[in-house]
């Protein structure tokens, strides 16, 4: 599998997860800062390897 998909797996897993009931407030900062960290890995990825 290419780390183009697996990233957008972790993308839509996490964006899944962050809706959860019960998490702490500091764990949703984390977790949404991991998801920034994660879209903007894929856009660099969209740049560099022309991917529209």
């Amino acid at each position: 599998m290419k780390e183009y998909k697996k990233k957008h797996i972790i993308k839509h897993a996490l964006e899944y997860y962050i809706k959860r009931s019960g998490a702490s407030e500091k764990d949703l900062n984390q977790e949404k800062n991991v998801l920034e960290e994660v879209k903007e890995d894929i856009q660099q990825m969209k740049e560099r390897y022309n991917i529209k």
